[in-house]
């Protein structure tokens, strides 16, 4: 993960579309689909915040 920081969003982000594709698809989403996008953006947010921060830490 030294080379690819950023790797790790990556597959976070997919992961979150994903997620929120599923449950809007199945119709299950409903009332938690949009506790679901806030969850995830939260989490895509401190994961973007991580890699950045290790980066510039230089590792």
């Amino acid at each position: 993960m030294r080379r690819f920081p950023y790797l790790s969003v990556i597959n976070e982000a997919f992961a979150i579309v994903w997620a929120f594709v599923y449950f809007e698809a199945s119709g299950r989403g409903g009332y938690f689909a949009p506790v679901i996008a806030v969850i995830a953006a939260l989490a895509f947010v401190v994961g973007v915040a991580s890699a950045v921060y290790r980066g510039w830490r230089g590792e």
